[in-house]
């Protein structure tokens, strides 16, 4: 896994979660979860939505 953007496309592949999924759960814009998929966009340590990212994925995790 060489960056974010592989390493957080590879954890929505693996836990079924699509970018509507992570939209509607966050109140986030579609288009910014795009670009965090796709990389034109980094997920870094000072990412805003950092924390409640990792919190929706934990949450998701358990549901399932």
């Amino acid at each position: 896994m060489r960056n974010m953007r592989t390493n957080f496309a590879l954890l929505m592949e693996l836990t079924h979660i699509t970018p509507k999924d992570i939209s509607q759960g966050l109140g986030a814009d579609l288009s910014l979860i795009s670009r965090w998929r796709t990389g034109s966009r980094r997920l870094t340590e000072k990412t805003p939505w950092r924390r409640q990212l990792t919190e929706y994925f934990f949450k998701s995790a358990r549901m399932r």
